[in-house]
């Protein structure tokens, strides 16, 4: 079957939160309207319905009048709605391996469709269920959009993708994939931080085409191993009792210079946020946008789950991984981390 017809490379992505109703002022203008089957009632104005649930229980009356105004658009073949559009599923699927929602899935199906700019109306995943793997999915499959130059667009109020993180996209904000003035460093890093699995290090420590680069919480159990680079994103108030991080000397990467450790290397925050956006809500995201920014190809994680207390840090993170894709850099995360949430596709069966 053909694919549906855009109006223009523009598109206007609307969920059923707090902000979709700022999706109004795209009607009738030469922007495209997409939305979720669940909401197409309160939107019957879109130009384009996504039901990405296979299985039938999760279908709703909407499914069946977007498919009555031939406007639905189905993850795979349905016998009761024999005409309707259909995703290139395992195209997507192969392409972006973060299809975690259904937001997800409607904004790699922009990319794939040439979206210059996507606006996002009423889409939030602040709920406690949506936190986990479906709102990392979505920052992941945005970073991918915006490292390929697409415009993203929130709404001046309502929007609930920037809470608890520094996240912002900037309209600005026009990233390139080329080198920060920087390093002489390896292309290949392992980043570590304090969760479960940093004892891997052992696989990597003489392995001389990587780095390893940790953070100061985790330095002082890897005393026995070869460790790179120390990063220390906080003030001097909220530094590692035990660590003496003058004798670090350039090991120790810090944002501003400070007399207490005169021989650390200063990496230049302005830069990275420069290049990337406002998007850097935790340490880790800092080490991978200075990793991007001297254009490693491969970045492994141990002991990064960013759970509990540091679940709200994710957005930025992912979102650089989204960036990290796009630029073709492998990431390496082991199976049984948290933060392994790729290759398991919302809907999919």
């Amino acid at each position: 079957m053909a694919e549906p017809v855009l109006v223009s490379n523009k598109i206007c992505i609307v969920g059923g939160s707090i902000g979709r109703d700022s999706a109004r002022k795209y009607h009738g203008t030469d922007w495209n309207i997409w939305c979720v089957a669940r909401i197409y009632d309160f939107v019957s104005y879109a130009t384009l319905v996504f039901d990405v649930h296979q299985n039938a229980d999760n279908r709703t009356k909407n499914t069946t009048d977007a498919y009555r105004d031939r406007k639905l658009i189905l993850q795979a073949p349905c016998s009761d709605y024999p005409e309707a559009f259909l995703l290139p599923s395992e195209e997507l699927q192969e392409e972006f391996p973060a299809l975690t929602s259904s937001f997800s899935w409607i904004i790699a199906y922009a990319i794939r469709r040439g979206a210059t700019d996507i606006a996002l109306c009423g889409v939030n995943m602040t709920h406690v269920s949506e936190l986990e793997t479906q709102r990392p999915g979505l920052f992941h499959t945005l970073g991918m959009a915006r490292a390929l130059g697409i415009n993203i667009i929130l709404p001046v109020s309502g929007s609930q993708l920037h809470t608890g993180t520094d996240v912002n996209f900037s309209q600005s904000f026009l990233p390139t994939l080329n080198n920060l003035e920087g390093d002489d460093m390896a292309k290949k890093v392992v980043i570590i931080g304090a969760g479960n699995g940093y004892e891997m290090i052992r696989d990597y420590n003489d392995k001389k085409e990587y780095e390893i680069w940790c953070v100061p919480t985790i330095y002082p159990v890897l005393a026995s191993y070869r460790v790179d680079k120390i990063f220390e994103l906080h003030g001097t108030e909220k530094w590692k009792p035990g660590i003496d991080y003058a004798e670090l000397e350039n090991k120790l990467i810090i944002p501003r210079a400070l007399t207490e450790v005169p021989k650390a290397t200063i990496f230049g925050p302005e830069a990275l946020q420069a290049k990337y956006g406002m998007v850097f809500s935790s340490s880790i995201a800092w080490m991978v946008g200075y990793a991007l920014a001297n254009d490693v190809n491969e970045i492994v994680f141990l002991g990064v789950d960013m759970e509990n207390g540091y679940s709200g840090q994710r957005d930025g993170l992912f979102f650089l991984l989204g960036f990290a894709k796009a630029a073709k850099v492998n990431i390496v995360i082991p199976e049984t981390s948290k933060l392994n949430i790729f290759g398991k596709s919302y809907g999919w069966v």
